[in-house]
């Protein structure tokens, strides 16, 4: 079984609180979070910007 969403979320927030400076590498995430996606399923996001050349 997969993580909540609120415990991806309060994982993510303690990590911000001693790493501010990531907030933006992890703004899909964030964002994901948001909306309700579900950011552990494997057909929810498709990184190109990671993309093996």
């Amino acid at each position: 079984m997969p993580p909540s969403l609120s415990h991806i979320r309060t994982v993510v927030t303690a990590y911000l609180d001693r790493h501010p400076g990531e907030r933006d590498a992890l703004a899909g995430l964030l964002a994901a979070l948001d909306t309700g996606a579900q950011p552990t399923s494997r057909t929810t996001f498709l990184d190109t910007s990671r993309a093996a050349p």
